[in-house]
């Protein structure tokens, strides 16, 4: 009888934490591998589009979350459904869905690279480390942040990406926070 039962697990925080300048979702950094012990942790499921890939996904709590290999490599928020809370170094961030471009600049400077192709969606994209970390703010009404996304690499790390994007400053960036 012993073995039988599954050690029932934490299920993932109600009320979690990003932090902006640490890249990170609680326990889970991006860049880093998924703890054991992580409330998460058992909630990942394969992706069925890339072997190696898993991903949690609640789009009730607006969170979705994807690792490569077991590396946390995207933290994706929606923000209108997010339940959670935002940080920077620790400290409670003033950043919501309703948000401007100025606001957000406001906290984080003037964007790598501002996407204007699309005449109803403005993306703004952040780049740290060198260009290994990006953080994309999107604007999909030109008003209000709707998405913010953690990711490493980051989209403009791709030369093609950068070029679909119609990026015309030099990479990597050379000054990132």
């Amino acid at each position: 009888m012993f073995g039988l039962f599954k050690k029932p697990t934490k299920p993932p925080l109600t009320s979690p934490v990003v932090d902006l300048a640490r890249f990170s979702l609680d326990d889970l950094r991006i860049g880093q591998p998924v703890p054991t012990d992580s409330p998460y942790h058992p909630h990942f499921l394969p992706s069925p589009d890339e072997p190696g890939a898993t991903r949690y996904h609640n789009p009730r709590s607006g969170l979705e979350l994807t690792t490569k290999d077991g590396v946390v490599d995207s933290i994706f928020l929606a923000l209108r459904k997010f339940s959670g809370r935002l940080a920077r170094d620790g400290q409670p961030l003033d950043i919501r869905h309703e948000s401007t471009e100025l606001e957000v600049a406001t906290e984080f400077g003037e964007p790598y690279w501002k996407d204007v192709s699309d005449p109803l969606e403005v993306i703004d994209f952040h780049e740290f480390h060198s260009g290994e970390i990006e953080i994309q703010f999107e604007f999909p009404d030109m008003c209000q942040l709707e998405f913010i996304t953690i990711l490493s690499p980051g989209i403009l790390a791709d030369p093609a990406q950068r070029k679909s994007y119609g990026v015309t400053k030099p990479w990597p960036p050379s000054s990132t926070p």
